[in-house]
């Protein structure tokens, strides 16, 4: 599998409503027009859902399909308002899923149903910076997939296909571009390939936690099948309904427990009795993970107005959104600012910008800011007979150049 970041920024709205837009694949009546309303701020809104008679609708299936773009968008840094590139093979790589020709036909299928399948929203598609929605948006989410392959003689698109060439539609990629988007935990989600019902429910959980400003909720077994949009009759049996219910949060509990949500938070899942004791409810609350990176240099800068000041000239050295940065970057900008000189600081941003404008004279791009910066920045740590943060070992690159210009 292609290594991945832990935490992954899909679209806003796709993710937003995504146990809507993308559910079960086996949900009744999937394949027919099917709506989501809902009142905000005293407006009707509402997502409707239109397939195509060439192609079954979206489900969480084509949601995975989806990430994996959005991966490889993350990974490549490719301007998603352009054509993207990709293969089916590096979509199935990504996903971990065994090559071959199944899967190939598997991935087209799901990129075919992005393509056909119309979705119209009112006044509920939202884009950053813009405090309402758009009055009515109609769009399928790909608005193009060119395939080249050897051979289509039977019309058998998938077999043989060496590249894809995609294009989102322009307030999707946008989105995109802005980082309008909702992180998601990668790791987790994959592990819940086995469990989608449990896969979609997880991503509903953190999206709840996060706009409560992660305060504990409280849903009802009855709640959480509608939001899965399950109707399956063992669930609503009137002998054997609730215990069925109950057993289904259990393993709700069994499987997301403890796990780790993408904002440096991990979930608390609990199940009772509801307070009229008639049903079964899920309690879930976050815990708050604190991000320190180990380091073996002792706090000098205790002014905590000079540290601020330090960590944003860093920021406007990077020239980089913040919100991009991981929690564990922004944690060691701050230490870099804690436990070094302003001299050296200064050294090293100076440094970083030099390099980088010879970088752009000579066409080249730098992919990762944050870790073009850390070098500088340790480097400059050995070049002024100081140590690393943390025990790089006697035959670290840095010492050496030191080394080597004494």
């Amino acid at each position: 599998m292609i290594k991945t970041s832990q935490t992954i920024r899909p679209e806003f709205n796709l993710t937003k409503y995504s146990d809507f837009i993308f559910p079960h694949p086996r949900t009744k009546g999937l394949n027919e027009v099917r709506s989501m309303s809902w009142q905000k701020d005293g407006t009707d809104c509402q997502i409707e859902i239109a397939p195509n008679i060439k192609s079954d609708a979206p489900s969480s299936k084509t949601y995975k399909i989806l990430l994996a773009i959005f991966i490889h968008i993350q990974l490549e840094k490719i301007d998603p308002l352009g054509g993207i590139p990709i293969s089916l093979r590096r979509i199935a790589t990504i996903l971990g899923k065994k090559w071959g020709g199944r899967v190939a036909k598997e991935i087209c299928l799901e990129l075919t149903s992005l393509q056909v399948t119309n979705l119209e929203w009112t006044e509920s598609f939202q884009q950053k910076n813009k405090k309402r929605a758009a009055t009515i948006t109609q769009m399928s989410i790909l608005n193009k997939a060119k395939y080249k392959a050897k051979n289509i003689s039977k019309g058998e698109y998938f077999k043989g296909v060496e590249s894809i060439t995609l294009k989102f539609d322009e307030d999707v990629a946008k989105n995109i571009k802005d980082n309008y988007c909702i992180p998601i935990n990668f790791k987790v989600y994959q592990s819940l390939n086995n469990k989608p019902y449990v896969q979609i429910l997880y991503l509903k959980i953190g999206l709840y936690l996060a706009s409560n400003k992660y305060r504990s909720q409280q849903f009802s077994a009855l709640k959480i099948l509608e939001i899965l949009h399950i109707k399956t009759n063992r669930y609503f049996d009137k002998a054997k309904g609730k215990n069925n219910r109950k057993a289904f949060l259990n393993e709700v509990r069994q499987l997301l427990d403890k796990q780790p949500l993408a904002a440096n938070y991990t979930l608390n899942i609990s199940v009772s009795k509801t307070v009229d004791e008639s049903d079964y409810k899920l309690i879930i609350s976050a815990n708050k993970v604190e991000v320190k990176p180990k380091h073996q240099l002792v706090i000098i800068n205790k002014d905590d107005q000079l540290v601020l000041k330090l960590c944003h000239d860093i920021r406007m050295a990077l020239n980089l959104n913040y919100e991009m940065l991981t929690a564990e970057n922004k944690a060691f900008i701050r230490h870099y600012c804690e436990v070094y000189p302003k001299n050296i600081i200064e050294l090293a941003i100076t440094t970083y910008k030099e390099r980088s404008a010879w970088k752009i004279e000579q066409n080249e791009v730098i992919n990762n800011k944050f870790a073009y910066f850390a070098s500088c920045m340790h480097h400059q740590a050995h070049d002024s007979n100081m140590n690393w943060i943390k025990d790089c070992g006697d035959d670290c690159k840095y010492k050496l150049k030191v080394i080597n210009n004494v």
